[in-house]
């Protein structure tokens, strides 16, 4: 009798905690699936908007190393805006060739995608994948949060360089 009250308490005190999780879930769940429907929607109506291209040189500050290059494309409704639709930056060094996409929406990014391919070491023919997801400026989601080196703050500074290069 006593080990059905215990039970009984435990499940009590336990149910609301259970319920409020999977409500939690599911509203992450519905947040990501609309940022994800919002990118889509980018993706498929980019042929109305306009596209702005932007390169450069990346110069090693040490003469021995290889340098490489970078390429902006950005996706705008106006030419005036502060912030366009989307931006995909590509990055090439002597070790890696790196891909970013930023997706905007009224003038707060709202998703990133991160693919990385090596050259060399190890990790040559494995590349990488990462998607970040953003509400009101703070990482909501990451898809492999395992991977230090391209954690959210490396995706801000990186979109954050872009921008300045683009609008400079």
């Amino acid at each position: 009798m006593k080990k059905t009250k215990i039970t009984y308490l435990i499940g009590v005190l336990f149910f609301p905690i259970l319920i409020y999780g999977q409500n939690l879930k599911s509203e992450l769940s519905n947040e990501l699936n609309r940022i994800d429907s919002i990118v889509d929607l980018i993706n498929r109506t980019e042929k109305n908007y306009s596209e702005g291209i932007a390169e450069g040189p990346i110069i090693s500050k040490n003469v021995s190393k290889k340098n490489g290059g970078w390429e902006a494309y950005f996706l705008y409704k106006e030419q005036d805006d502060n912030l366009p639709l989307r931006i995909k930056y590509n990055q090439a060094s002597h070790k890696t060739y790196q891909k970013f996409e930023f997706y905007y929406q009224n003038q707060e990014m709202i998703f990133a995608k991160l693919n990385v391919n090596f050259y060399r070491g190890k990790r040559k023919n494995n590349p990488i994948e990462k998607k970040y997801y953003f509400k009101n400026s703070n990482l909501i989601s990451d898809s492999n949060p395992k991977l230090k080196n391209y954690g959210v703050e490396y995706i801000k500074e990186t979109e954050k360089r872009v921008r300045k290069m683009i609008y400079e």
